[in-house]
């Protein structure tokens, strides 16, 4: 979580995570190129939240670098890595969900979105 002062000083933003099917995850999440949230998630706890704080509402770009754990079928315990980049309009008390997209050949990529709900 970054603090309330610096670049980042004037508007809160939520961000959080939880993915299907894995055993733990932590993905890190930076706006203009600057560290904002470290999100960790496991089964015992699969949300987890971090407010951090944007200048001003508009698009922002950001990038996403994740580690997934996750049991294989032969029981053996798996690690991925998962990264994702792109523009979000950031506005104050804004939630920004992370998203994990698969594709038909299973080579996965991140989002940050604008939560609708």
């Amino acid at each position: 979580m970054t603090s309330g002062t610096g670049w980042f000083g004037q508007r809160s933003v939520a961000f959080w995570t939880v993915t299907d099917g894995v055993d733990e995850e932590t993905v890190v999440v930076s706006i203009e190129g600057r560290r904002v949230a470290t999100l960790h998630a496991n089964r015992d706890d699969p949300i987890t939240t971090k407010y951090v704080r944007a200048t001003n509402p508009g698009s922002y770009s950001y990038v996403l670098d994740a580690v997934l754990i996750w049991t294989g079928n032969d029981g053996v315990l798996q690690r991925t890595v998962v990264t994702g980049s792109g523009d979000v309009y950031i506005r104050n008390g804004v939630r920004l969900d992370v998203y994990n997209h698969a594709d038909s050949d299973g080579d996965m990529t991140l989002s940050l979105q604008t939560a609708t709900g």
